[in-house]
């Protein structure tokens, strides 16, 4: 809670999203570079704007086609590894209790 607002998105509904997340982090652990000929940087240190020729085709592109970069052969894209993980669905689901301020509630609540 903040200032009295109840949370959005509670854990349920995050672990999905926290899940892929740790996946694609797993699946590419050091980011790839675009190479000079396409990066562009203007601006003095701490105010600088960083762009790359092509990039938002090659996105359009993956959106369109449901593909990723390297799939549709973009020059600088290398594929991740393909990455196993746990169905955030699975059973028996853990039971976590949040204290805030002395007030207790549980945060999920098994079924049953």
């Amino acid at each position: 809670f903040n200032a009295g607002t109840p949370v959005v998105c509670g854990v349920e509904a995050s672990t999905p999203q926290a899940v892929v997340v740790c996946a694609a982090s797993m699946s590419r652990p050091v980011a790839t570079v675009f190479p000079d000929s396409l990066a562009r940087v203007k601006g003095e240190a701490g105010k600088r704007k960083t762009s790359v020729a092509g990039l938002g085709q090659v996105l359009v592109d993956c959106y369109d086609q449901w593909k990723l970069p390297a799939e549709l052969g973009a020059s600088w894209a290398e594929p991740a590894a393909v990455v196993q993980v746990p169905d955030p669905s699975f059973e028996p689901k853990p039971s976590v209790t949040v204290t805030i301020a002395g007030d207790t509630a549980p945060a999920y609540m098994p079924a049953g």
